[in-house]
């Protein structure tokens, strides 16, 4: 179907309304749905990987997503820490800065390499909780993690504790 130059407005609609995600959607209508449901603002590099998440996910399904779906891929690839992970004791490490963090894991072995640090709000207003997307090396490639707390810190925290999560060495904490 071709794309046609209509302003949702012009139907009364909006463009949520009419935005759909599948197997073959780009980067632009995820970002869009992600920062217009959920106040998140993803980082150009980090639209592109969470795109092939969204591929992959569609693809096997073979639906269309929702927002609130979209949210879910979001969390499971980069929020929540990867099966049998021992946060407690990632979390008596060190309670500082994401590169104090990784400083801490590396010398228990794990070498996060931090490459940059993206933090944004989850919705608005006071009751809102604070969110930090780490981009990281992980030997030779480059991943994303993310982090959901209260506190930026906490979400700083979360964010260096599931890349760590992630990366090989970390057998090495449990």
């Amino acid at each position: 179907m071709p794309y046609l130059p209509v302003d949702p407005a012009d139907l009364g609609r909006s463009y949520v309304a009419v935005i759909r995600v599948n197997s073959q959607s780009g980067k632009g209508g995820i970002a869009y749905l992600l920062e217009t449901e959920y106040g998140v603002e993803l980082p150009r590099r980090l639209q592109i990987d969470i795109a092939r998440h969204v591929q992959r996910h569609t693809d096997a399904t073979g639906s269309e997503v929702t927002a609130r779906e979209l949210w879910t891929i979001f969390e499971n690839a980069y929020l929540f820490p990867a099966e049998g992970t021992d946060a407690a004791a990632l979390t008596a490490a060190e309670t500082g800065s994401a590169e104090a963090l990784a400083g801490a894991l590396r010398a228990r072995g794990i070498a996060v390499d931090v490459l940059s640090l993206h933090q944004a709000s989850v919705g608005a207003g006071n009751g809102t909780d604070a969110l930090t997307l780490v981009e990281y090396r992980d030997g030779t490639v480059t991943r994303w993690a993310g982090g959901r707390d209260r506190s930026v810190p906490g979400a700083t925290l979360a964010a260096a504790i599931r890349a760590a999560s992630t990366m090989p060495a970390a057998t090495a904490i449990r």
